[in-house]
């Protein structure tokens, strides 16, 4: 019994070698046909995310207990391996090895990973008819799963159904909201965990600080920050992130700053949080600053940190730095170029006039070429009167979107704006013939 509760704490701590070691000496003292050690070391390879070895220690265990299987569940699962999770689910039916709990959890895991709904709302009727409601780690499940299939309706229903929704059950629904960008529903639920007296904890002010920047509520973001700065949650990694990108949005720069200031051990997210809040206030050097700062501390940068760094040059202008920090991305840092990447460098260019550099960069793009790119010219084009290379942009976003009506329009614009009224009403025409109308403008007025 020792033993195997060793190795089940070595599967809790991620703790692979140590668990292996003490396996060995399962197998040396002959111990390793006892089911119970065996089971152990299943959980080991399963949380560990040995596949293989989970699979041959499988092959050799008591297939009519429910354990074995649901360590596979869990394994395949995590793994996100969502065909294989299924096969199992298959294999225990035709067995018929009765599933539980874990086993529901683990298929909703898995349905959660592959946004796989049908299968999702199949287990759901499956729970309600075995009156599995109460198990709230299960419902739990449920929740994260529609949650990652877009079913935010859904999610409040099963909601409603927990008796007795702990912590993660709300934080779940919160994470839920901010993910399928439903800001007003997820302040919605956190007034709700106050008047129920549910303990909030760093996730829940993480996605709730989140809903501020989506709503640009500065002044909420404010009254939640100080109920962080009095339970020390400002202090939490995640909570510093999505402060960061509070203030920003919300138009504070200078509170981002000092929070980030004040991040001794920044992660990834914290350096890309504070050069897209300089990028979003146009302020490029400042942005390239802290990128110099995060490489002297040897953090990686990823793509996303590159797209921070270059619509920061190109909201300020800084045409030579966006074309250097393009360059190194590929070469120092070995990034392959998205559209991303490339839509900021076309728009950096086009902003500081060079129409035709933006035009070649296009053409010799080592990506697929999409039409974004081409309307972020075709619109420079109308600001600068370029008919000619106006046509050049707008032919190629017909070819890549025939039925979209902005080139047409752009076009007709920039004819317009010269005095070409022939160009204009031969567009229109062209729209007309193809069935294509302008799409009707409206405006949000807030009282």
């Amino acid at each position: 019994m020792m033993l195997s509760s060793v190795i089940s704490s070595c599967s809790r701590l991620g703790l692979l070698g140590f668990g292996c070691q003490i396996y060995g000496y399962v197998i040396k003292w002959g111990f390793d046909k006892i089911p119970h050690l065996k089971n152990s070391i299943l959980e080991l390879y399963s949380q560990c995310g040995r596949m293989d070895e989970m699979e041959s220690i499988f092959e050799e265990s008591e297939t009519i207990d429910v354990f074995p299987w649901n360590m596979l569940l869990m394994g395949f699962a995590n793994a996100e391996l969502f065909d294989k999770s299924i096969g199992i689910w298959h294999e225990m039916i035709k067995f018929n090895i009765k599933l539980n709990e874990f086993s529901y959890s683990a298929l909703l895991h898995a349905c959660s990973y592959a946004e796989n709904l049908m299968i999702g709302e199949h287990i759901h009727s499956v729970i309600l008819k075995m009156g599995l409601t109460f198990d709230t780690t299960l419902m739990n499940s449920l929740l994260s799963m529609y949650s990652n299939c877009r079913q935010m309706a859904k999610a409040h229903l099963a909601f409603e159904d927990i008796s007795s929704p702990d912590s993660i059950s709300w934080n779940a629904m919160i994470s839920g909201y901010i993910k399928n960008e439903l800001p007003k529903e997820c302040i919605e639920v956190y007034i709700r965990m106050g008047r129920n007296g549910v303990e909030t904890n760093e996730l829940t002010y993480a996605s709730i600080f989140t809903s501020c920047s989506l709503l640009t509520e500065l002044k909420l973001g404010l009254q939640l920050h100080v109920h962080t700065i009095k339970r020390a949650f400002e202090l939490d990694l995640s909570v510093s992130n999505s402060l960061i990108s509070m203030y920003a949005k919300c138009g504070n720069i200078e509170d981002s700053s000092q929070i980030f200031c004040r991040i001794q051990n920044p992660d990834l997210i914290t350096w890309n949080s504070m050069i897209n809040a300089y990028a979003r206030h146009g302020l490029g050097k400042e942005a390239i600053a802290v990128f110099e700062e995060m490489s002297y501390c040897k953090e990686p940068p990823n793509g996303a940190t590159f797209v921070g760094i270059l619509s920061s040059c190109s909201r300020a202008g800084l045409v030579s730095e966006a074309c250097y920090h393009f360059n190194i991305m590929q070469e120092v840092y070995g990034i392959v170029p998205s559209e991303d990447h490339c839509v900021c460098i076309v728009d950096t260019l086009c902003r500081a006039g060079k129409l035709l550099e933006a035009k070649t960069f296009i053409e010799n793009m080592s990506i697929k070429k999409g039409s974004l790119v081409w309307k972020i010219l075709l619109s420079f084009c109308r600001v600068n009167g370029d008919a000619k290379l106006g046509e050049v942009a707008a032919k190629k976003i017909i070819d890549l979107e025939p039925w979209d009506s902005a080139p047409y329009i752009l076009l007709s614009d920039l004819h317009a704006s010269q005095g070409n009224k022939a160009e204009k009403a031969h567009m229109r025409r062209l729209m007309e013939n193809r069935g294509l109308k302008k799409e009707a403008g409206c405006s949000w007025i807030f009282s």
